[in-house]
């Protein structure tokens, strides 16, 4: 309403924050990467940042902001294409033998889970998003909720994946090196106390 009042001059600022979803690389389907590529091709973000954000957002690509002196320009972004995507999983041996919209291989249905927090509304409507763009390329995603810490560190090691809010992300590189090398770890137990979407 503020926008739209013609005596307030509203501005647009950017924050040092970022949606990401981070994957489970111990999981036997989370570790192929080609699965992780048609999942990347499937997705689209700018979609999710006009509906979510209406608008006000940019797609990150890696985890410098482009004002940092550690963003390398050279990265591209990779590119919206359900089409490719299902190429990939084609390529990988996935098809939809039942005709039941999910793809399988060796009598598994190619099917994850993500655990979003149940407090926040907007990962919530992400995590819906991006299921129904992944439906479409032929993978099913189930979506756990959790209240808490404790509920969190539960489901943390039965999900691929987890969507959360990386929030006043440090421009400087050591900082987000430490929060995203593979020497920082966490440890998970099994999935207890979530709600799952399906």
């Amino acid at each position: 309403l503020t926008k739209k009042d013609p005596y307030f001059k509203t501005y647009a600022t950017p924050v040092a924050d970022y949606y990401v979803v981070s994957y489970n690389l111990n999981d036997p389907i989370m570790a192929n990467i080609k699965i992780r590529r048609a999942i990347a091709h499937a997705v689209n973000r700018q979609s999710i940042i006009d509906k979510v954000e209406k608008g006000y957002g940019v797609e990150s690509i890696g985890p410098f902001f482009k004002t940092s002196w550690a963003f390398n320009p050279r990265v591209k972004p990779i590119a919206y294409d359900p089409a490719l995507s299902v190429r990939i999983l084609k390529d990988d041996g996935w098809t939809d033998l039942d005709g039941d919209g999910i793809l399988e291989k060796n009598n598994q249905k190619l099917k994850i889970c993500v655990m979003v927090s149940a407090q926040d509304q907007k990962m919530r409507k992400i995590a819906a998003l991006i299921r129904q763009q992944l439906q479409e390329v032929g993978l099913r995603l189930d979506i756990v909720l959790y209240e808490n810490d404790q509920e969190m560190e539960n489901v943390e090691k039965s999900c691929q994946c987890r969507l959360s809010l990386i929030p006043g992300c440090s421009p400087d590189p050591n900082d987000i090196a430490k929060l995203w090398h593979s020497g920082n770890k966490r440890k998970g137990n099994t999935l207890r106390g979530c709600r799952r979407i399906k």
